[in-house]
């Protein structure tokens, strides 16, 4: 099964622990023992993923298309169907449209990409510059 999020902190979050009038602070500890370190150092860790703010992100990969200004129209409707996050974009007689896509639509834009390259639209899975 391939995945396409996962989830990430957005920034420091503070885990506290105390104990028997000890306080455990991220790295420092006293009056707690091997295991009461090892006991703070768990409840610290769970503490402070409770107080993160946790965001899902999707695992993407950039696209490249360049088409004719004239193909436009089909370039933009498959934009509109996949619902691609536009990055760059470049509208002279050679375009060119850069997008980031989930990893698990690759297959389904190979797919599409076929008949776009028949109308001669350049379609490239590759790191852009």
């Amino acid at each position: 099964m391939e995945t396409d999020t996962y989830l990430t902190i957005l920034g420091p979050s503070e885990g506290f622990y105390k104990e028997k009038g000890s306080k455990f602070y991220a790295f420092g500890g006293t009056k707690l023992g091997i295991s009461g370190l090892i006991r703070a150092y768990k409840t610290a860790a769970s503490d402070a993923l409770d107080h993160a703010v946790i965001r899902k992100v999707d695992v993407t990969t950039p696209i490249r298309i360049v088409f004719g200004y004239e193909s436009t129209a089909a370039v933009m409707r498959l934009v509109d169907e996949l619902k691609l996050e536009i990055k760059r974009q470049v509208f002279e007689q050679n375009c060119e449209l850069v997008a980031e896509i989930k990893v698990s639509q690759v297959g389904t834009i190979k797919k599409k990409a076929g008949s776009l390259m028949k109308q001669g639209i350049k379609v490239a899975f590759e790191p852009t510059p």
